[in-house]
């Protein structure tokens, strides 16, 4: 949406524009995507006489909420003849998942 977009006001036309530049649209962060942590945004408005004003917003993602593991429980192992056997994580993460993406999982 468009809930850190700035307003402006002039008494005559101007435009305004971010120097974020993953966001899809210079003139809004709507559709923008931000990466976990502290990201600053500064906005410029123009107007069409060349006047300029600035302003910097700080925009914190985090993520509080622990990943869930689900694990298969009850499996036997066969020891190959070195007494050895490598467990892929496909075999005992039972649909493990976070409420961010990706998931990473580590083998």
């Amino acid at each position: 949406g468009t809930g850190f977009d700035p307003s402006f006001g002039d008494n005559c036309a101007a435009t305004i524009y971010h120097d974020y530049a993953l966001a899809p649209n210079s003139h809004t962060l709507a559709g923008a995507t931000f990466e976990l942590g502290t990201t600053t945004v500064t906005w410029t408005v123009v107007d069409e006489n060349g006047n300029t004003a600035t302003c910097a917003i700080d925009i914190e993602i985090s993520d509080n909420e622990d990943p869930t593991a689900l694990c298969l429980s009850g499996l036997t192992i066969q020891l190959g003849s070195n007494g050895s056997y490598e467990l892929p994580l496909s075999v005992v993460d039972v649909g493990s998942y976070d409420n961010c993406q990706p998931l990473v999982r580590r083998e």
